[in-house]
């Protein structure tokens, strides 16, 4: 039981301590889209790029497009899209051929398979269960 005590007050000293490194840290972290440029001496070129790096990837877009629309500029995320069997793509009527055109059609339009998933649905009956298939894809944003 003593143990117990002083292993519970290590670690709320260490969770103090994280706490307040965390928060003296977090006053210097850089607002979004805006480089620092400010060079330490003990800091090489490579260490500078990789700042503004991370920096410029914590940009946010504010603009999305509706109705299908397209970004045009190349932001570093993923855009995603989901169709099943009874989307446009494939009519109501699976098969391999219409699969792989489907999929090759949007692939020209930059979008990539990540995954497929059979989901069911219905509550059997007469009728059974049903099941349908969902295409996951994914592709950067920004890509027409």
């Amino acid at each position: 039981m003593e143990i117990g005590v002083i292993v519970m007050a290590i670690a709320a000293v260490l969770g103090i301590v994280f706490l307040y490194v965390w928060i003296e840290k977090s006053d210097k972290i850089l607002p979004p889209n805006e480089p620092s440029t400010e060079v330490s001496t003990n800091e090489t070129s490579r260490h500078v790029e990789r700042r503004q790096s991370e920096s410029e990837n914590r940009k946010v877009i504010t603009k999305v497009p509706l109705e299908g629309g397209r970004l045009m500029e190349n932001t570093g995320f993923k855009e995603y899209k989901i169709i099943s069997q009874r989307d446009h793509w494939f009519t109501s009527n699976f098969n391999k051929e219409e699969m792989e055109r489907a999929l090759n059609e949007l692939a020209l339009d930059g979008w990539r398979l990540i995954t497929a998933e059979t989901v069911v649905y219905g509550t059997g009956g007469f009728g059974g269960n049903r099941e349908e298939l969902y295409f996951f894809l994914e592709r950067d944003r920004g890509t027409q």
